[in-house]
């Protein structure tokens, strides 16, 4: 019997060890939470992030306002849409590049309250934030090339933090719900993200 127990003493520590190293590594993989720091002290900084999509590097001017982007695309297959995003504790704020869209994402809904986007998407649409300004190339044509771009904090709102939070590279895919004729289909709501990889800094 006493060694019955101490079978059963042996796999409980086994068990509770166990826990703590998938605990331990699962709380080293997560995306950093945002570290809000002072624009002044992002000046001539470069970042870069690197996913299965696109390797993305850009650097700052001397006052933080502006990025100066330099994106390779790779494979794009299944891709409708790649962005840079305020880092919003790991998750996606709201966007503050975009490098890449594709008719489907622009027709696309991502509603959070069931009507609070309206059919009809267009750029000038205020409920339509997230589709693409005019002048983003599209992904179907950028599959293993390299393009340039420049953004300003002037393309923030006022109730956007910019860099100052941290930086997200986020792409999307295909499977969310569409306006097509003025017509909502079938899929849900969203934004299909297939890759959410944070801006690194890689010079001081």
């Amino acid at each position: 019997m006493r060694k019955r127990y101490n079978y059963i003493a042996i796999a409980i520590v086994i068990i509770i060890i166990t826990i703590i190293i998938v605990f331990l590594g699962y709380k080293n993989t997560t995306i950093p939470k945002k570290q809000s720091v002072s624009l002044s002290s992002l000046g001539n900084k470069t970042f870069r992030s690197t996913c299965k999509y696109a390797d993305v590097e850009y650097t700052t001017s001397a006052d933080a306002k502006t990025m100066n982007i330099t994106i390779q695309y790779k494979d794009l297959t299944g891709v409708s849409a790649i962005h840079i995003h305020v880092n919003n504790n790991g998750m996606p704020g709201p966007i503050l590049a975009w490098l890449g869209t594709t008719k489907e994402w622009q027709l696309g809904v991502a509603q959070n309250t069931p009507g609070s986007n309206s059919p009809c998407c267009y750029t000038q649409n205020p409920l339509c934030t997230l589709a693409a300004p005019e002048g983003t190339p599209n992904i179907n044509n950028l599959s293993n090339s390299v393009m340039t771009f420049q953004f300003s904090n002037k393309n923030c709102n006022s109730g956007c933090p910019w860099i100052e939070n941290g930086t997200l590279l986020d792409v999307h895919g295909f499977n969310f719900q569409k306006v097509i004729d003025c017509k909502l289909t079938s899929e849900k709501p969203g934004a299909d993200m297939i890759s959410n990889t944070p801006f690194i800094l890689v010079n001081n």
